[in-house]
């Protein structure tokens, strides 16, 4: 990867109401965060669901060929620079802590989420758009939670907390920093 300082990166999907939620690609560098469009909402496995037996194998036959495609643009995007990426995509963008009013990572919604999902970004921007992520695995939840305090600082409130007994994210009960333990 050829950007400033390149330190981590991860996975997230952006959610909305009125409209298909995207998955993004989020770069952190020492200064701003890129946030780059790989895919989008996954809406057929609500259409086979709809024939039965014969639908999940189809679905399934799809399913990784379609995950396999994806893997193959993300190691595409990862080998280019990521500011090299934004003009690809209207909705790429990249975002300074100067552009953020608030911040924070919440364990998963229980009701209201958009499918399963460990955990929540929610950036409120100096232009007054507020954006939520959900991130869908523990390591991209732990990697969130690893690099988004080093450039948010105290713009960004870590509200959820890694329970080893519960194995999952809860809501922050100690004071750590960054929701690790």
């Amino acid at each position: 990867m050829n950007s400033t300082s390149l330190n981590t990166v991860f996975n997230a999907t952006a959610v909305f109401i009125w409209k298909p939620d995207c998955r993004y690609r989020v770069y952190v560098t020492s200064r701003e965060i890129f946030i780059i469009r790989f895919g989008g909402q996954d809406l057929g496995s609500v259409v086979w669901h709809y024939f039965g037996a014969v639908g999940a194998v189809i679905e399934a036959l799809f399913k990784s060929r379609k995950e396999n495609a994806l893997l193959e643009k993300i190691k595409v995007m990862d080998e280019a620079s990521p500011e090299d990426l934004l003009p690809q995509d209207k909705r790429n963008f990249k975002i300074s802590a100067a552009n953020i009013v608030e911040s924070s990572l919440e364990p998963e919604k229980v009701f209201g989420g958009h499918g399963r999902h460990i955990g929540r970004w929610i950036i409120c921007r100096s232009n007054g758009k507020k954006m939520v992520f959900e991130l869908n695995s523990i390591e991209e939840m732990k990697t969130a939670c690893e690099a988004l305090p080093k450039l948010f600082g105290g713009l960004l409130k870590v509200n959820a907390q890694w329970d080893e007994s519960q194995y999952r994210f809860v809501k922050k009960t100690d004071g750590s920093e960054n929701g690790l333990g």
